[in-house]
């Protein structure tokens, strides 16, 4: 499992699902995305999207669906701003575990966590990287 927190994005980059949808295009082009609210110790914290979400992010959210990636990315267009937000990758609709896992936690942090070490590769030339600040264990066994 390859994990990485990412914060504070190189010039022209911003710290946003969609800016990481685009960099990470390589290893994702058939994956099933699921929508979260990001969750600390069991219990959601704050709104897992800001005011301009739009009703098919808060479809997805809701009905915890999975989208292709086209989907993902058209419903990104959309969108301002992820506050919060855990978005799970798959590689395929019937796949039990996720390969990549996204979370953003208060528009300030983002810890990547995945089996497909090109996913780290991929994002660390645009932002500053550390060890990940969530918890590596919990994560790292959900992804496969």
């Amino acid at each position: 499992m390859h994990a990485i927190s990412l914060t504070r994005p190189s010039p022209g980059f911003v710290l946003d699902i969609c800016e990481l949808l685009s960099i990470l295009g390589p290893v994702l082009p058939s994956a099933f995305w699921q929508i979260l609210p990001f969750e600390n110790e069991g219990s959601a914290v704050g709104d897992a999207f800001d005011t301009a979400a739009t009703a098919g992010f808060d479809s997805a959210l809701t009905s915890r669906a999975r989208l292709s990636t086209p989907e993902f990315e058209s419903l990104c267009g959309e969108l301002r701003q992820v506050v919060w937000g855990e978005f799970r990758a798959f590689r395929s609709e019937a796949d039990e575990h996720p390969f990549l896992i996204i979370i953003v936690v208060d528009s300030s942090f983002v810890d990547l966590f995945s089996v497909d070490p090109r996913a780290v590769d991929l994002v660390r030339p645009y932002f500053d990287c550390a060890p990940p600040r969530l918890d590596t264990a919990f994560y790292g066994a959900l992804v496969q």
